[in-house]
């Protein structure tokens, strides 16, 4: 199985990215989404959330993210106790899923580094676009005003770590000029030459 990480900040088009390989028959999971479905189906993460970060967040055996939500996005030091239970046990969990199309498994995340899916990650496919373009589209989205966009495309900023693995990037230009489709068929032909030599 080849491991493709889809990377890009709020706005970029990652989803745009995945949803086109879906549509061409290939296996893209959703990181957040995939978190959520571990998180909910292992008893041992839930009661560390229970121990470890809100006892309150785990109401009858179930997570309710409302609470959790509310004491880790006001504790940057629980939030990382949280990163530190959940990441692990979802980048192990890669290991067990079957590859799609072509022994391809496309991953969407905005926290490549910081969830260490770049650990086991063949390669980075990181979407660009302007950040007019970006903030725009998140506003349309989600009723934002520019400046919230703004604050949260800021937070999202990280600083690569020196001492972490970094796959080979291809990177994907989403500004609406440069036909996706045609990156996105370019990166999967070169896979597919480099998958017969």
């Amino acid at each position: 199985m080849i491991l493709i990480a889809i990377t890009g900040g709020i706005g970029s088009g990652k989803s745009v990215v995945s949803e086109v390989l879906r549509l061409k028959g290939y296996k893209v999971l959703d990181s957040d989404i995939h978190a959520r479905r571990i998180m909910d189906a292992d008893a041992g993460i839930k009661a560390r959330i229970a121990g470890e970060i809100c006892c309150e967040a785990i109401v009858d055996g179930n997570i309710d993210r409302r609470r959790l939500a509310a004491a880790v996005f006001s504790d940057a030091g629980l939030l990382g106790r949280l990163n530190a239970i959940v990441h692990p046990a979802v980048v192990n969990s890669l290991a067990a899923e079957t590859p799609g199309k072509d022994g391809l498994l496309f991953v969407e995340t905005a926290i490549f580094y910081q969830s260490r899916l770049n650990r086991v990650a063949d390669a980075e496919w990181r979407v660009e676009s302007p950040m007019p373009m970006r903030v725009a589209r998140v506003m349309r989205r989600s009723g934002l005003t520019a400046a919230e966009v703004a604050a949260r495309i800021k937070s999202q900023v990280y600083a690569l770590p020196v001492d972490e693995p970094r796959p080979p990037v291809s990177e994907i230009v989403n500004d609406e000029c440069v036909s996706l489709l045609g990156q996105i068929n370019a990166l999967l032909e070169e896979l597919k030459q480099g998958l017969t030599h």
